[in-house]
């Protein structure tokens, strides 16, 4: 211990003098030093606290005594106590202050360091006594000197007494597969700060290996474990040991742990996974069964439609034609059974994968519709549909599982309606705030009056192979996948799918998806397998050209010799579409002859006589009519007619291109349409209206007023209800009604002189072929009856049908304005069938090719044999993947042109053969020399296996049963 000395002036406190002690420890010569305050070497700290003190007891004339660092010449901090003593003279003034430095550094770290170790202590002792009142056991430990305590818990617990848990003691009551665990860390990473992973991260909960640990610094150190700890009965208990560490001594590391008993959680995770493990298993285990099943059941289809294709191309009667296409529906109902229930198992197995083309929305309602409609008629149901106009044309989404939705889901609502109508809208749904603008929304509502739903049976509604009505008595069956399936395709598009009832009143069912919009001049794909050009609009153009044509309600030109006649009946033809192939009386021939005039008359008004054709349009701009797969339309009836924007001048001139130039003669202006809307159902109500204010050009402003049934109809007809939306009387009468009473009863107050409706009135009567076979027949019947009960002096004929009167069959949908609706008979699968294979000899003539079938089932061999002989293509047979690669490597190379190879054969199946001919090939084909195509036949139609093929050197693939069709076009694409 050593003092520095020093004097301070008694004005300014400032450093006078210093002695020699003074100028060592601060290393500063006695120039910087004098004249400065004594405060300036002690450290920041201790200068804020001290000076406001000195200067207090120096303006006092008091002594000074504290203790505070200062600044020594290395630039180390030690502690010093300082006192200054005022010195006075004899009048007891101040002539200066005497202040000295005693060094206390060592003893002030003692005292420090002392009670340090008391507040460690209190704070022990506080901690303890927490700790003996938790349930957990709590305990301190250092790496060197093992456990230094543990709470009464853990004697409880073990059985052991302090003495024999201290150090390592507790080792004993530690399993022998996790001692290890309790080696605490020392290889501390300095800047690792992350906890432990937990199982969730890692997939094991707490899996940090001994002798590592996270974080940084005292309190900022954890390590935690599981491990099985001995209980005093000699059981082992799962717990949780979490460590912190507290402290940094001389000695170590000091930790303060916890043991959590988790036990049970670890027993009840353990049966998760054995349940997890089973149900993934039975999972496996179903999805392989199904795939076997799928395989079994395929197989013997084979027979049936291969054999049925080859049969319904013979020379049939009429009743073996009918029975063969029995058959034939039969065997495509029973594969539409087995793909839903290999669907639900792709499914469950995460193997289904969307396909994401661009395709029309309003082609697949109306295909949708059109497939289900002829269930609808035989149930006298109303079907209809509407697609919103905000709905874009083109959307890029999984066609083919959507179609299955909206055709599930209809025809539930079709099954369980007895009366009544089913109605589909489709909608957009607005874009949320910052969603992808590419994303569209798209909603799907059926809604139908059936018998409705309670929540009991909603409750089963969405489970796999359950049925609303379980009794032994319920009138509809099925496989119970249909809502399932539906539910699972929605939310793998992005949607969801809910319904709502009450009990008596009808159902909604409701579901979105998540469409893409699609890329600029992408073309919709056709949404049923329909080929495309049977949905295009030469079957109307090309049958009956003549006389029996329709007139198009743009192809007409107006001028100051068309009859206001002949436009509304030309406005009325264009609204539903005439059934010409149905063979019914169709007024469009007596358009004609007039057309005819219109046509002569305006030729001879501009001097220049021109033969037209009938079937060449008179406008030269007309905008062509969109078939069902791209227009643009939003009803479910027609299509829009787009308004002519072009003036028409005051009259016109037909030249020998059929254009047009101007003349100075005014034209006529059309008349408005008057419509009387006369419906049951108020969707169809809506759909009429809809539909018509999109087919009649906006100029014309058509006005309409909508009758809720037959007698609110009569009551506009006959003017006893006050008409809402026109002046004047009606010259366009639409009806669609169930009954066809009903209708007859509109048909006889329309014969009457004083209702209200032009001279020329148009009729126009949606109905459906049974309806109106009902109805012909009353009108029969009510005619013969009139006839016997005129007088004879009465020479008027008795008639009940409007004179002028078009016939629309249901589901109205764009297309039918082209063509009518085209069913498939017995008769036109029987030619697609010959027409296939004529084709394919046509395109196989002259080429030499064989074929190796590698195929152990007689019956497929039968059924392919039977084709390739039908093609006239050569072909050799194997009946196993061994025999198939030995007749292959028997053969000269480029013998055969193609192999067809089942994947499932005794002794070496096909892909094991593949792959032998592959690596043949490998060996000897020369640089350049062509590979054989391979293709695959399997019913086993899981998701994998097409890549498993691809994988093993197939080149396509082809599932079974075999599709002819699909056949050929393989054979066109490899061989040909």
């Amino acid at each position: 211990m050593y003092d520095n000395d020093s004097t301070l002036s008694p004005h300014s406190g400032c450093l006078t003098w210093l002695n020699q002690r003074s100028l060592q420890y601060t290393g500063l010569p006695l120039s910087q030093l004098l004249h400065t305050p004594w405060t300036r070497m002690l450290h920041e700290d201790d200068r804020e606290r001290f000076l406001p003190l000195f200067k207090e007891c120096f303006d006092r004339g008091e002594m000074f005594n504290a203790q505070y660092r200062v600044l020594r010449f290395d630039g180390q901090y030690r502690w010093f106590l300082g006192r200054i003593l005022p010195v006075r003279d004899c009048g007891g003034n101040i002539v200066h202050w005497f202040g000295t430095n005693t060094d206390i550094h060592d003893q002030k770290l003692a005292e420090l360091q002392l009670n340090r170790q008391v507040e460690l202590e209190l704070n022990e002792k506080k901690y303890r006594l927490l700790a003996e009142a938790i349930p957990q056991i709590v305990f301190t430990a250092t790496p060197q000197s093992g456990l230094t305590y543990a709470n009464a818990k853990w004697f409880t617990y073990s059985g052991q007494i302090f003495e024999q848990a201290c150090g390592l003691g507790f080792m004993d009551h530690v399993h022998p597969e996790d001692r290890a665990k309790c080696f605490l860390p020392t290889n501390i990473s300095e800047g690792a700060t992350s906890p432990p992973a937990t199982e969730s991260e890692t997939g094991s909960r707490y899996s940090t290996s001994p002798g590592t640990a996270f974080g940084q610094g005292p309190g900022d150190v954890s390590y935690q474990t599981e491990m099985r700890l001995l209980r005093k009965d000699g059981k082992y208990r799962w717990f949780l040991v979490k460590c912190i560490s507290v402290e940094v001594v001389e000695q170590g590391r000091k930790w303060f742990g916890t043991c959590t008993d988790i036990n049970d959680q670890k027993l009840l995770e353990h049966k998760l996974k054995e349940a997890h493990d089973a149900a993934q298993k039975s999972t496996e285990s179903k999805t392989r069964f199904l795939s076997n099943m799928s395989h079994e059941i395929r197989t013997p289809l084979v027979g049936i439609s291969g054999m049925v294709g080859f049969l319904i191309t013979t020379d049939l009667t009429s009743e073996q034609l009918d029975y063969v296409h029995t058959v034939q529906q039969s065997a495509e109902a029973l594969l539409l059974v087995i793909n839903d229930i290999l669907d639900l198992s792709k499914v469950e197995a995460g193997m289904m994968k969307l396909e994401m083309e661009p395709f029309s929305i309003h082609a697949m309602v109306e295909g949708a519709n059109e497939l289900l409609s002829t269930l609808a008629i035989q149930k006298g149901l109303e079907l209809g549909f509407l697609v919103e106009d905000d709905v874009p044309e083109i959307v890029v989404g999984d066609r083919v599982r959507l179609r299955q939705v909206l055709i599930n889901i209809i025809g539930n609502a079709i099954k369980f309606t007895t009366h009544g109508e089913v109605f589909s809208r489709c909608s957009l749904v607005p874009a949320k705030p910052n969603a992808d603008p590419k994303d569209l929304t798209i909603k799907f509502e059926i809604s139908d009056t059936g018998k409705g739903f309670d929540e009991l049976e909603r409750a089963v509604m969405f489970k796999p192979f359950s049925q609303v009505d379980t009794s032994s008595t319920r009138k509809h069956g099925g496989t119970g996948l249909g809502l399932v399936l539906s539910k699972e395709f929605v939310e793998l598009h992005g949607g969801h799918i809910q319904c709502e009832s009450v009990k008596g009143q009808g159902s909604k069912f409701s579901f979105t998806f998540v469409a893409r919009v699609p890329p600029p001049n992408a073309a919709a794909r056709v949404t049923t397998p329909i080929a495309a050009d049977e949905s295009r609009m030469d079957g109307l153009l090309n049958t009956k050209q003549g006389a029996g044509r329709t007139p198009d309600l743009l192809s007409i030109s107006t001028s100051k010799h068309m009859d206001s006649k002949d436009l509304k009946a030309i406005v009325a033809a264009n609204l539903p579409n005439p059934a010409v192939d149905m063979k019914l009386a169709i007024p469009a021939k007596v358009l004609e002859s007039k057309r005819a005039a219109t046509a002569a008359a305006v030729a001879a008004a501009a001097a220049a006589t021109v033969t037209a054709d009938p079937a060449t349009p008179l406008l030269p701009d007309r905008p062509e009519m969109p078939t069902s797969s791209n227009s643009s339309g939003s009803s479910s009836s027609t299509s829009t007619t787009q308004s002519n924007d072009s003036k028409l001048s005051e009259s016109t001139e037909i030249s020998s291109h059929g254009s047009l130039s101007t003349s100075g003669v005014a034209a006529d202006v059309p008349e408005q349409p008057r419509i009387l809307i006369i419906a049951d159902f108020p969707h169809a109500r809506e759909t009429i209206v809809h539909l018509i204010n999109q087919l009649v050009p906006k100029e014309l402003n058509p006005l309409m007023d909508v009758a809720k049934g037959t007698e609110e109809g009569i009551e506009f007809l006959t003017g006893e209800r006050q008409q809402t939306a026109i002046t004047g009387m009606y010259n366009y009468v639409v009806i669609n009604l169930a009954a066809y009473m009903s209708v007859m009863e509109v048909f006889s107050v329309l014969q009457k002189d004083d209702i209200n409706v032009d001279r020329d009135f148009m009729t126009c009567m949606i109905t459906t072929p049974v309806q109106r076979v009902a109805l012909m027949e009353a009108v029969k019947y009510k005619e013969a009856s009139m006839e016997l009960a005129k007088s004879s002096s009465d020479q008027c004929s008795a008639k009940v049908v409007p004179n002028k009167i078009e016939w629309v069959f249901k589901p109205l949908t764009k297309s039918k304005l082209y063509v009518n609706m085209k069913r498939k008979t017995a008769q036109q699968v029987a030619m697609n069938q010959k027409k296939v294979f004529s084709q394919m000899q046509d395109a196989l003539k002259g080429k030499n090719i064989r074929v190796l079938l590698a195929e152990d089932d007689m019956t497929n061999q039968r059924v392919i044999r039977r084709y390739f002989q039908k093609i006239g293509i050569e072909l050799v047979i194997a009946n196993d993947g061994n025999e198939c690669l030995e007749t292959f490597k028997s053969h000269p190379k480029g013998h055969f042109s193609l192999i067809l190879c089942d994947l499932f054969m005794p002794i070496r199946d096909g892909y094991a053969a593949t792959r032998a001919i592959r690596d043949w090939e490998n060996e000897h084909l020369q640089e350049g020399e062509r590979r054989i195509p391979i293709v695959a036949l399997s019913a086993n139609v899981m998701a994998n296996v097409a890549e498993k093929c691809l994988n093993s050197g197939f080149t396509s693939y082809l599932s079974k049963p075999v599709d002819f069709k699909k056949l050929s076009e393989t054979l066109r694409k490899l061989v040909l």
